[in-house]
């Protein structure tokens, strides 16, 4: 497998509405900067701006028309914020934990996403496997959708949470997650019944 760097980054400099950017500050990726409308109206604004306030970012009150010229939109829900750059994980080292989860006698729950172009959809995906309980993700590194912000607001902030790396063959991941004696099940749009198939004492 291609050996990647913190470096390896994606462009996501603009983050709206409200849970992207409360994950964000849970997560503790602090904005340089926060931006909400004014009048908006939302009980987690209050969280949001208390922990705005404790880790030093600014917060400021500007006109709604502001941001939906600033965004292109009016879906912002009336917050926006300016981050840094994100980095992917480096797909490794979310290798490498597999070893560390059995150790601790867990099992490892990884999701492989292949051709996920559409970010709402990739957004989408990632809000189920954060709440699933999910490890890692892996992505190609082409085609597929990049850590926008689009991919953000669609997942509701749970890309915040999530280690996603990038890799240039799912094939040999595939091969590698099979060395490592984890169970590999696919599933695609194709087929019209879910098969599930008993293995051993769980069922996949």
């Amino acid at each position: 497998m291609k050996k990647r760097s913190d470096r390896d980054v994606v462009e996501r400099r603009l983050l709206y509405g409200v849970n992207p950017v409360l994950e964000a500050l849970r997560a503790d990726r602090v904005p340089s900067d926060i931006t909400i409308a004014e009048g908006v109206r939302d009980q987690r604004l209050r969280e949001l701006t208390e922990l705005a306030r404790a880790k030093n970012v600014s917060v400021k009150r500007v006109p709604r028309a502001k941001l939906d010229r600033e965004l292109g939109n009016t879906h912002h829900q009336g917050v926006i914020a300016h981050l840094a750059q994100a980095a992917y994980a480096d797909a490794d080292d979310l290798l490498e934990s597999i070893s560390s989860d059995r150790k601790r006698d867990t099992e490892a729950l990884f999701l492989v996403l292949d051709g996920i172009e559409d970010p709402r959809n990739l957004g989408a995906i990632l809000r189920t496997a954060e709440c699933a309980g999910v490890d890692g993700v892996f992505v190609p590194e082409r085609p597929a959708a990049g850590l926008n912000e689009t991919v953000a607001k669609a997942s509701a902030g749970a890309v915040e949470h999530l280690r996603i790396a990038r890799v240039t063959n799912l094939t040999v991941l595939i091969e590698q997650f099979k060395e490592r004696n984890l169970w590999v099940v696919g599933a695609g749009t194709w087929s019209r019944r879910v098969r599930f198939t008993p293995l051993g004492s769980r069922t996949l």
